[in-house]
């Protein structure tokens, strides 16, 4: 899922109610003064948003204008996406606030809440709205690929793909062959997506850098489902090359370093970002590899220091967003449950409960893996006959369901 708001469902920060004992016991971080920094705040590490301070002034002066405050809640999304920080998303629906629920609202402004809950994996609520929208204005381009991406996340492909068919009718012609390719590249045509993906490379401007970085990682992540490691790699770097910032690509490229024993990499591309709970899992993940290669020599010693420290964040992030009632990121929890905490009964029931919200092929990945490390063959079998069902080709799922 890429560019735009089709980037949106993959990567937001967050977990679920249901947490594994091993994370509940996680103790508050207390200061050790008041002198202690506790959190960095985004506007110094990203110049970028100090654009917001304009853009919020005029939306003050004139509160119930569209014009005014349409822009500032779009840069409001636009900062949780690239810093993975949903407090943004809290002030865009506070913006937002300013006009009523339901059919009285602007069209624009119910694809914008469409939008955040989309982004809060509050899928249910973001379809009724996009469903309502579409009723009045069929060929509402955002309101057909935030729709489309949804649908796409929860597995339902034929009505994702009826959705990309319309945008392609109506002139969307870049977002639309990306939206084919995405779920083409989930249902086993997997070079139609790598046709469509090109398609786009070749009709996008260089200046579009959200849709060319989608491009690319569509890409890479066709050409690693078919075991086609050495073309994914290059489409990864090329991805990062057009914008290094990116999260999903970066995160992605990360899981693919993983996969290929490349863990000094992924330290590489997760240094200095720490404040992002799936860059920080990475690293770790990194770092536990690295300790296991290194054993009980000075450098292991210290390759799992910094581990244990990595561990412990995230079990105290993960713990603080329990008690928010926040179940956006499920699939990450799973992962840190299973490989890092070596708990598979905790695991298997995070990624269970993430596989009833949304079915990307990663979340197919870690709810099979979970249910292998519990001796789960029910779930094993489940999954194997959804995997043909829906058509999804994967050289690593097959992998793990030869095991």
């Amino acid at each position: 899922m890429r560019a735009g708001v089709l980037r949106t469902a993959a990567l937001w920060v967050g977990l679920g109610l249901a947490i594994g004992p091993a994370l509940v016991r996680a103790a508050p971080h207390l200061p050790a003064s008041d002198e202690t920094v506790v959190e960095t705040l985004p506007i110094r590490y990203d110049p970028a948003l100090a654009a917001l301070a304009g853009l919020r002034e005029r939306a003050q002066r004139q509160p119930h204008d569209l014009a005014a405050s349409l822009p500032l809640v779009r840069a409001y999304i636009d900062a949780a996406r690239r810093n993975g920080d949903p407090r943004f998303l809290g002030y865009a629906q506070a913006t937002l606030a300013a006009w009523p629920e339901g059919a009285a609202a602007p069209i624009d402004v119910r694809v914008l809440r469409a939008t955040i809950l989309q982004s809060l994996h509050q899928f249910d609520a973001a379809l009724a709205e996009l469903d309502a929208v579409l009723t009045l204005r069929a060929d509402h381009a955002q309101a057909l690929l935030t729709r489309a991406t949804i649908l796409q996340v929860r597995g339902r492909y034929a009505e994702a793909q009826r959705d990309c068919g319309v945008l392609l009718r109506n002139g969307g012609e870049v977002s639309a062959a990306l939206c084919l390719g995405s779920v083409a590249s989930v249902t086993g045509r997997l070079p139609a997506a790598g046709s469509l993906a090109q398609h786009a490379l070749a009709s996008v401007p260089d200046s579009d850098t959200a849709e060319r970085v989608w491009a690319y990682t569509l890409l890479a992540e066709t050409a690693n489902r078919q075991g086609q490691f050495v073309q994914a790699q290059n489409y990864f770097q090329q991805a990062l090359q057009v914008d290094a910032t990116d999260r999903y690509a970066r995160a992605a490229y990360c899981d693919f370093l993983l996969d290929r024993g490349q863990p000094e990499l992924v330290l590489a591309w997760t240094r200095d970002q720490t404040r992002d709970d799936n860059l920080l899992l990475r690293r770790a993940l990194a770092l536990q590899a690295l300790a296991g290669l290194a054993g009980r020599s000075a450098g292991g010693a210290e390759w799992q220091e910094q581990l244990n420290g990595a561990v412990a964040q995230l079990r105290e992030r993960h713990a603080a967003a329990q008690q928010r009632g926040d179940r956006t990121h499920l699939r990450e929890a799973a992962r840190l449950s299973l490989f890092l905490l070596h708990d598979s009964n905790a695991a298997l029931q995070l990624a269970r409960e993430n596989w009833a919200v949304q079915k990307e092929p990663a979340d197919a990945r870690i709810l099979l893996e979970a249910a292998i490390a519990a001796h789960d063959a029910a779930t094993r079998v489940q999954l194997s006959a959804w995997l043909r069902s829906s058509g999804l080709t994967d050289t690593h799922l097959a992998s793990l369901l030869r095991s």
